[in-house]
């Protein structure tokens, strides 16, 4: 009998232990938020939601949802009862005007597809929510609220039909539904690891972290009890009085290198900026940025793919200014090697982030080698998160991302972009610039400069109206590049590139660096593009070489540019081009460099 009672109690104890682990995932929820306030800010618990961050006269007003259920956490849709009622007390609230309030959704289960209602590639109702507060179609998210909360204020206010830029003012930009969020032990460790970053820049122990993040546990728990309203706030003054309390039990005292602290802060700063204006000189390539936006419509994340010195990051900014608002800008290139720097540099674009207006848009530039392996999680938690809100994330890259990668940012294939060369148009605007040559003559001398530059490559392009610009436009240079030596410009150009291939050959051990040079002097030796088939027959030529499918992995994307159909274009290091890239690798098998190879893909 004893046996049995037991196992009845059994069944029935995992409810109140959902409840419990429910409010344990709301007060980490709040402790975050607790972390996260800036000077002006105050947290507010239990008041109009489950915890709101006030400031002056804006306010964010949060609702948790988490299940411990043995099946998991429960997804949510439009017609979810708890979806409609959070609505509602969000409208009732923004509808008095006396202060500018905003909304989040946290849950875990993702985003259940609606009965009844259909919305453009097959997406839920919540999911497409984010789509339609960027740029897409707003008609199927109105239908669908006007036939769900009908009879509701916010029902009658849909169904009343504002227009697209009052929807998403009013409603859409103002309510993020983030429905993947962390589970609760991984949020705790990242709780922790903030907590001991914060020690760690007060010099105070950040074997503290644990005892401080039970602390601040105790704190929001303390607080959202309490009976009265009005004490059921927090400041930041709480929250370093509670750390500092925890860290007065552990030995303090311990200094760190100074040092090493102001050398992190200079790097950090540097890289991470507020997007400006592009250089004057630039093509402003609005036929391009146009199809680009077109393609990418809906999606949270544009990835910009290519080879060095297509054009990556200028586009990036392009896609930036065209869309306005203010951009924040991450510049990994000094750090991509380095996963240590590439980490504190994306410690500083949090805290900017954290400590300053809301960014219509991030940029992150050059998102390759051990800053791609080290900030992966981190850029694809930051692609959901911007796109709850309805800004866009920018990343530019050597590598063309993978279909997991993209579905774990929240989006699918058509945010993968490949940087395209430069068109008829862009290259007139570019020679149309002043000091311009004459106007009967910009036509022929914008297709001089993109047969010289094989079909417009960006730098190689850049590089020549810039020289021809300086020269005063001569007739002489019109065959030069075609007929005769490259110019000083496009020289100059494959000088620089040499010296990239040079460093990046050195950072692999001997054998692999040999074969990659090795492997693109072959390649060079092709006439127009190879496909991959005759890649690999290449590198088993004899002599053959014996890391040949290493050396193609080294070099796709940075060397060797994709093209539409899966051909690959070489870049061509011009005469003398093994010579170059042997640099004292006097083992490397001598194979001719032609002249007619195709036009590199140069810097960035």
């Amino acid at each position: 009998m004893k046996n049995k009672r037991a196992a009845k109690a059994a069944t029935r104890s995992p409810s109140a232990a959902h409840v419990i682990a429910g409010f344990r995932y709301q007060l980490l929820q709040s402790v975050s938020a607790l972390l996260g306030l800036r000077g002006d800010e105050e947290l507010l618990l239990e008041i109009s939601e489950d915890f709101t961050i006030v400031a002056g006269y804006a306010a964010t007003d949060v609702q948790v949802k988490n299940s411990q259920a043995t099946k998991g956490p429960r997804p949510f849709s439009l017609q979810s009862p708890e979806v409609a009622a959070v609505l509602g007390r969000y409208w009732d609230l923004s509808r008095e005007g006396t202060i500018n309030r905003r909304l989040v959704f946290l849950a875990r289960g993702g985003a259940a597809i609606e009965r009844g209602f259909d919305f453009p590639g097959n997406l839920s109702g919540l999911a497409y929510w984010r789509a339609a507060a960027m740029d897409s179609d707003t008609q199927p998210l109105r239908a669908a609220l006007s036939a769900i909360l009908a009879g509701t204020p916010l029902g009658e206010w849909v169904a009343a039909g504002p227009s697209d830029a009052e929807l998403r003012s009013r409603l859409l930009h103002r309510v993020q539904w983030e429905l993947e969020s962390i589970s609760a032990e991984q949020l705790t460790t990242q709780l922790r690891d903030q907590i001991g970053e914060l020690f760690y820049a007060r010099n105070l122990p950040i074997i503290a972290a644990s005892q401080a993040l039970k602390s601040l546990m105790d704190l929001a728990f303390e607080t959202a009890a309490k009976p009265r309203a009005q004490d059921r706030r927090l400041t930041q003054f709480d929250l370093v009085k509670a750390m500092e309390e925890a860290a007065a039990a552990i030995l303090l005292g311990q200094q760190m290198a100074p040092s090493l602290q102001a050398s992190e802060g200079i790097g950090q700063s540097v890289l991470v900026s507020e997007l400006g204006g592009v250089w004057p000189f630039t093509a402003q390539r609005a036929g391009i940025i146009d199809n680009l936006l077109r393609a990418t419509s809906g999606q949270p994340l544009i990835w910009i793919h290519g080879a060095n010195g297509v054009g990556k990051s200028t586009l990036a900014r392009l896609v930036g200014q065209r869309i306005g608002g203010r951009w924040l800008e991450l510049d990994l290139r000094p750090v991509q090697k380095d996963a240590a720097g590439s980490t504190a540099a994306w410690r500083e674009l949090t805290r900017m982030i954290a400590l300053t207006a809301p960014a219509d848009g991030i940029i992150v530039d050059d998102f390759d080698d051990d800053a791609s392996r080290a900030l992966r999680s981190r850029l694809t938690a930051l692609a959901r998160l911007l796109g709850s809100r309805g800004a866009r994330l920018v990343v530019t890259s050597h590598r063309v991302p993978s279909p997991a990668l993209l579905l774990e940012c929240g989006t699918s294939t058509t945010a993968s972009i490949q940087a395209p060369y430069f068109s008829e148009a862009d290259v007139v605007e570019l020679v149309s610039a002043a000091p311009s040559p004459a106007k009967d003559m910009i036509a022929p001398w914008s297709i001089f400069i993109r047969l010289s530059t094989r079909g417009g490559h960006p730098l190689l392009a850049a590089a020549k109206v810039s020289s021809l610009r300086a020269r005063g436009w001569p007739d002489t240079a019109l065959v030069e590049d075609i007929i005769g030596e490259p110019s000083d410009a496009i020289k100059l150009s494959r000088d620089e590139a040499r010296r990239a291939l040079l460093e990046d050959l050195s950072e692999l051990d001997q054998a692999r660096s040999l074969d990659a040079g090795s492997l693109l002097r072959r390649i060079a030796c092709v006439f127009d593009r190879v496909e991959d088939g005759l890649i690999r027959q290449l590198a088993l030529a004899g002599p053959s070489l014996l890391n040949g499918g290493d050396a193609l992995a080294v070099l796709r994307g940075t060397w060797l540019e994709a093209m539409p159909g899966g051909d690959e274009l070489c870049c061509n290091l011009g005469d003398e081009a093994d010579q170059a890239a042997l640099c004292g690798f006097s083992s490397m098998t001598s194979i001719p460099s032609w002249n007619v190879a195709p036009a590199m893909s140069l810097g960035n």
